[in-house]
C-alpha cells in the first residue's frame, strides 16, 4: 500500500538527522536552502531547492560530494549536471504513530561495538558505508542482535538519520523469523524513545519490502543517497 505523502514524511531524513547532529552550516541561494551535517561523512541536505539554485550550489560548492535524503527529481537533476560515482536507490516505509507494534516472539540483544567488525565484513552495503560508520551508531544508539551457540547470526540498527536499517541474517540462519523480530525490536526501541519509526528498502528487494509490508509498514516515496565522482 502506497500512502499519501505528508510534509512530516517528506522530511523524516533530514529531521532525523539533524535530531542527532548539528547544522554544521546553513547554505541560501535565492530562495533555496541547503544544510549541511556531519556524521561519518559530511553529508548535503536539501531543506528545499529549485532546478536553476541546484545548479549554481553544484558550480559554487564543489568541495560537497555526498547527498542525502534525495527526492526523484533531485536525483535526476544531480546526475544531469554532474558526474556521479554512486547512487544509492531506496523506498521509505513508514509505520504510523497510531499502529499497535506487533509483540517480539523470538528474544532480541543488545550488542556493543565489539561486533562492528563482523557485521561490516557480512554487509551487503560496503560501497555506500564504513566500519567507522558501524561502530559509531552502535556506540550511539541501538543495535539488536539474535544469538545461536553464542555467535551473532542476525542484527539490525538504527541509522545516523533514525532511521531503521542494516538488518541482516546469516543465509544459513534465515528463514526463521529473525529478520521479523529484529526489525519489531528496533520498532518498540524507537517508540519509546519518541522516535518516528521508518525505514529505507534498497529498491529491488522484494523479500525485505513484503517482510516490512507485513508488519503494517506503508510506502510513501524514493528516497537516494549519493555520491559525486571527486
Amino acid at each position: 500500500m502506497i500512502r499519501k505523502i505528508d510534509n512530516k514524511s517528506k522530511n523524516l531524513c533530514l529531521t532525523g538527522f539533524f535530531r542527532n547532529f548539528p547544522v554544521k552550516k546553513n547554505i541560501r541561494i535565492n530562495s533555496s536552502e541547503i544544510l549541511v551535517g556531519e556524521s561519518d561523512r559530511e553529508w548535503i541536505f536539501f531543506k528545499t531547492i529549485c532546478e536553476i539554485d541546484l545548479e549554481l550550489f553544484l558550480q559554487k560548492e564543489t568541495q560537497y560530494l555526498f547527498f542525502a535524503g534525495l527526492f526523484e527529481n533531485q536525483n535526476e537533476l544531480i546526475k544531469k549536471y554532474i558526474s556521479i560515482d554512486w547512487v544509492f536507490s531506496s523506498i521509505q516505509f513508514v509505520f504510523s504513530e497510531s499502529e499497535e507494534i506487533p509483540s517480539i516472539k523470538i528474544s532480541c540483544k543488545q550488542i556493543d561495538s565489539e561486533f562492528a567488525d563482523f557485521i561490516y565484513k557480512n554487509s551487503m552495503y560496503k560501497e555506500y558505508s564504513s566500519l567507522k560508520y558501524i561502530r559509531e551508531q552502535i556506540e550511539k544508539g541501538f543495535c539488536a542482535g539474535i544469538f545461536e551457540n553464542k555467535n551473532l547470526v542476525a542484527w539490525g540498527m538504527i541509522h545516523d538519520d533514525d532511521s531503521i536499517g542494516f538488518i541482516n541474517v546469516l543465509p544459513e540462519f534465515r528463514r526463521k523469523g529473525y529478520a521479523r523480530n529484529i526489525t519489531l525490536s528496533l520498532m518498540h526501541y524507537q517508540r519509546n524513545n519518541n522516535r518516528d519509526i521508518f525505514l529505507h528498502v534498497k529498491s529491488g528487494n522484494t523479500k525485505a519490502l513484503n517482510l516490512f509490508v507485513s508488519i503494517g509498514f506503508t510506502q510513501t516515496r524514493p528516497v537516494y543517497w549519493m555520491k559525486l565522482k571527486e
